[in-house]
């Protein structure tokens, strides 16, 4: 975008502006699936032993259906853990984040910061504690983040733009600016008649959005690869027996 003068011209609101216009259309367009943000969160232990309605069991881990995970060697395995056991190997040892996690940044219990080499992440999901020691099982949410009784999680939750992502958004940046600014640029304003090798077509702006793409080549490759079939968000399933952290908010 360096490279370009009619983006070197303008000022760091209008470059700002455009920065952010781009990327949150690329992010609607290819279906609000990349993206970094953080989280400070405290996590709520949910034991194995608790007997959801859809289980269709009387307790334990066995037939939990526990979203994103397929255990190592064993697609069959659906516990929370990977395994299909009653005794379910899930415990104090790890609690489960909302994902995916993409990088955790601090974990402090009762104020005090736990070394980033005493656990790791597992499955992107899983905040899993590594030096012998447990996470707490309870905690007072009444407290605050670095007060006693609090165990607080702040990680960046996600998926990281890849590199053909970010070239395209920058791409997008640079022409919404130029037009904008009264300049010639590639993404459609108005209806337009053009004429390519002598065939006239008639354009109408809205239509690229409703189709999910920009007009733009090289941002249209992106999106069409990511998101082919034009979805507006992932999946997700929700269930009433599935405890979320608390959000600090």
């Amino acid at each position: 975008m360096e490279d370009n003068p009619s983006w070197e011209a303008a000022t760091p609101e209008q470059k700002e502006h455009a920065q952010t216009a781009a990327t949150t259309w690329l992010w609607m367009l290819t279906g609000r699936v990349f993206g970094l943000c953080v989280e400070t969160v405290r996590p709520c232990f949910t034991g194995p032993d608790r007997a959801p309605t859809y289980q269709g069991h009387s307790g334990g881990a066995g037939a939990v259906f526990w979203p994103g995970l397929i255990a190592q060697g064993d697609p069959l395995a659906s516990g929370p853990c990977g395994c299909s056991s009653p005794h379910c190997c899930v415990g104090q040892s790890e609690v489960a984040l909302v994902g995916p996690v993409h990088e955790i940044l601090h974990v402090w219990i009762d104020g005090q910061e736990v070394p980033a080499a005493n656990y790791h992440v597992r499955n992107h999901r899983w905040l899993l504690r590594t030096d012998g020691q447990q996470w707490p099982m309870h905690q007072d949410l009444d407290a605050a983040d670095m007060e006693p009784g609090a165990f607080t999680v702040q990680y960046k939750r996600g998926i990281a733009v890849p590199e053909w992502g970010q070239i395209a958004a920058g791409i997008l940046a640079v022409e919404w600016l130029a037009g904008m600014n009264g300049k010639r640029c590639r993404l459609p304003a108005g209806a337009t008649n053009i004429s390519r090798q002598g065939v006239n077509v008639e354009l109408d702006p809205r239509a690229f959005f409703e189709l999910g793409i920009t007009g733009i080549v090289e941002v249209d490759r992106w999106i069409m690869t990511v998101n082919p079939n034009r979805l507006q968000q992932p999946p997700t399933v929700m269930s009433p027996d599935l405890m979320d952290p608390a959000v600090i908010s």
